[in-house]
């Protein structure tokens, strides 16, 4: 049997190794991959932004919906306090009065309407009814959210950012 020499090998700092990074490579790759977490991070919160948008009017096109179903059912009379037009908000409307309506709100999230008293946007703020003949201009009652930032407008100016369960 012939005895095989076990080939040991010292690596040395002056001699650069094959396959080895210098540190401006691995600076390199570290920024690159910096700047796109940066990239999906920003991307990531556009999306949310745009959802929460699109959820709050969706939950008040079902809420225009429901507003509709109680109408029908109840001989054309808007929902909310009947007697004076007004803007309403931590209501449920009147809804409850209306199977019709009720069966619409049964869709809505538990974070939009958790069978209480009031109806909720993506961002926590209370939705807003304003009432036919609120102002002359308003022919028909419509929903409205603050929208991000909270603030609620006034019917004759609303804020830009402002949701309406019509389109603008």
């Amino acid at each position: 049997m012939t005895q095989m020499k076990r080939e040991t090998r010292i690596f040395r700092y002056e001699t650069l190794q094959p396959g080895a990074f210098t540190l401006i490579e691995m600076l390199v790759v570290i920024a690159i991959i910096v700047i796109l977490v940066g990239s999906v991070v920003a991307i990531g919160n556009n999306i949310r932004a745009n959802s929460q948008i699109r959820q709050t009017k969706l939950t008040l096109q079902l809420l225009d919906q429901a507003a509709e179903a109680y109408r029908m059912s109840n001989g054309g009379v808007e929902p909310g306090p009947s007697g004076t037009a007004v803007i309403v908000s931590n209501s449920d409307f009147g809804f409850r009065s209306s199977p019709e309506a009720m069966r619409i709100l049964q869709k809505l999230p538990p974070a939009v309407w958790s069978g209480s008293s009031a109806f909720y946007d993506a961002w926590g703020n209370a939705i807003q009814y304003v009432q036919a003949g609120y102002t002359t201009a308003i022919l028909r009652g419509y929903f409205q959210s603050a929208g991000p930032d909270g603030q609620m407008g006034t019917p004759a100016s609303p804020n830009a950012d402002d949701i309406f369960s019509y389109d603008r």
